[in-house]
């Protein structure tokens, strides 16, 4: 049903409250992160994106770091050819 009633609303604290959802989210995506420096030769396992059935890899590699850019990418050797990507896509391979 619809009711003809006004309703009053605090967008200061509507706004406050979303702002702090934004930084529990933002909070909790960096803690999630592996934090490496990125080396050429380093290996790597890269994140698939889409949308993966029950059996799928959800990583693809190992590949090795070509060259390691300022901007927070990578080039990656893909068989014969080179991808350059995000390193939030990828993760490092620690060998012991």
């Amino acid at each position: 049903m619809i009711f003809n009633m006004n309703k009053v609303v605090d967008w200061q604290l509507a706004e406050k409250q979303k702002q702090d959802q934004i930084i529990r989210d933002n909070i909790r995506e960096i803690l999630g992160r592996v934090e490496h420096d990125y080396n050429v030769g380093d290996r790597v396992m890269v994140k698939r994106r889409g949308i993966f059935r029950k059996l799928s890899r959800k990583k693809s590699g190992p590949y090795v770091i070509e060259r390691v850019h300022t901007n927070g990418t990578v080039t990656i050797r893909k068989g014969t050819s080179s991808e350059r990507i995000n390193i939030r896509r990828i993760e490092p391979i620690f060998d012991e």
